[in-house]
């Protein structure tokens, strides 16, 4: 079924369908989008390692990584260099356990833990700082060409050519660049800087990448110009979303579509699909292993 498929028959469910219509098509979509997030946050019906978010590159001297909100929660993270594992932990056990993990660095992270709530992801231990230049008012910016001047120098003891170095705390110039030449005091980079004179800006050298693999939310909304398009998971669930519009239809706050005793009804139809979903979902992601007695074992 396509979007609009979908969203014709929440439509007729409805009994909506001579206009002035109750409900517009904008706010059927929205109810549809908000119906197909709640889907996925239950469910985790698309496991995703592709996307660009599944990427993300680790710069020295940093614990803390921004997280897409896209991500619902992590499966398994992986350093890009050598396909290493790293173990999956909270926060919670991180401060208890290692309460100085903020100050612990080494040649790479063991442990990740991730929280797309608050759109972070925390490691342990952060790599080390000697890639790093903490700016004092003489980190200068220019174009044609685009470089980067330290006034204290030692450059090339940090970078080299090819090198990907994050620029925070310089406004315009906040982005992840990459080295086409260095020497003792300027870096001259591929991308296009914004001239600016005497900053404090940071310089951290991009020392790996986490490959991610994620269950997410829908890479995008649902609009007027995707309506001909399906939805990515099993076709057995789509009738299900129309409960899902009808649940959030029925709660607009408006006298001719506010009906709690429908919206009630439409809520536990759809509660019913997602649980169904749930359960399929996780049948089909198991192992096939089971747990049974083996001989000269007590």
């Amino acid at each position: 079924m396509t979007h609009n498929e979908i969203i014709l028959l929440a439509r007729d469910f409805l009994e909506d369908t001579a206009e002035p219509y109750r409900w517009g098509t904008a706010t059927l979509i929205a109810c549809y989008n908000a119906a197909l997030e709640k889907f996925y946050r239950r469910v985790y019906p698309v496991i995703e390692e592709s996307a660009s978010f599944c990427t993300i590159e680790i710069p020295c001297n940093t614990y803390s990584l921004a997280f897409d909100p896209r991500i619902i929660d992590v499966e398994h993270c992986w350093l890009n260099s050598n396909g290493n594992w790293l173990t999956k932990k909270n926060l919670k056990w991180l401060n208890t356990y290692y309460p100085a993990w903020r100050d612990t660095s080494s040649t790479a992270p063991l442990i990740y833990c991730p929280d797309p709530d608050s759109l972070k992801m925390w490691i342990y231990p952060k790599y080390v700082n000697t890639r790093e230049v903490l700016g004092a008012s003489n980190v200068t910016f220019a174009t044609g060409p685009n470089t980067i001047t330290y006034a204290l120098g030692g450059l090339t003891a940090k970078y080299a050519i090819g090198n990907r170095i994050e620029i925070t705390n310089a406004g315009a110039n906040n982005m992840v660049v990459t080295v086409t030449n260095v020497s003792g005091t300027v870096i001259t980079v591929s991308q296009t800087l914004t001239a600016a004179v005497n900053t404090s800006a940071i310089l951290r050298k991009i020392e790996d990448s986490f490959r991610l693999s994620v269950y997410r939310l829908p890479l995008a909304s649902v609009t007027n110009a995707t309506l001909t398009s399906s939805p990515e998971v099993r076709t057995q669930w789509h009738m299900g979303f129309i409960h899902g519009i009808m649940a959030e239809a029925y709660g607009k706050q408006d006298t001719d579509t506010y009906d709690p005793k429908s919206r009630a009804n439409a809520m536990a139809a759809f509660e019913d699909v997602i649980e169904d979903a749930m359960i399929a979902t996780i049948d089909s992601r198991q192992d096939g292993q089971v747990c049974h007695a083996h001989e000269g074992m007590i």
